[in-house]
């Protein structure tokens, strides 16, 4: 019998956040090969803060980005663990579609609307295909580390 909602929430929300270490060593790997300067989390928690922020990076913006990517994984991984309940078996496929499908309703959808970042089509390639790659990663992580219990 399937776990209750809140169980499957929270085991996704585990396993969002684990998969983002992996996912964080993709962004970290495609900045030293010179994709991009900044890593995504502190560019977008940069041009949220405004700025003043911006110009002033410090390591407590950049200790906050990696803390708040960490939740929208959490976030993430608790979201897919709730929309796939009976697909235990096809998670490890499914969460590199989910996170696909977290990459274009992030970088396609709010953070171009919100005016935080170009839409993926329009930005840099090596910088666009590093974070769809990091994003198929952490969506793999996702898929592997739910599929075992449900």
């Amino acid at each position: 019998m399937p776990g209750s909602m809140l169980s499957r929430a929270a085991r996704g929300a585990v396993a969002g956040a684990t998969a983002t270490v992996p996912m964080t060593a993709v962004f970290v790997a495609a900045r030293a090969a010179g994709a991009y300067d900044t890593l995504p989390p502190t560019e977008i928690l940069e041009r949220l803060a405004g700025p003043t922020r911006r110009r002033r990076r410090t390591r407590p913006v950049d200790r906050w980005s990696m803390v708040l990517h960490v939740a929208f994984g959490a976030g993430a991984g608790a979201a897919f663990a709730v929309l796939a309940p009976g697909a235990r078996g096809r998670r490890a496929v499914l969460g590199p579609v989910w996170g696909v499908l977290v990459w274009l309703a992030s970088y396609e959808g709010w953070l171009p609307i919100a005016g935080i970042l170009p839409p993926a089509h329009r930005d840099h390639p090596p910088r666009a295909r590093a974070i769809a790659i990091a994003h198929l990663v952490w969506g793999m992580g996702l898929g592997l580390l739910t599929r075992r219990r449900d």
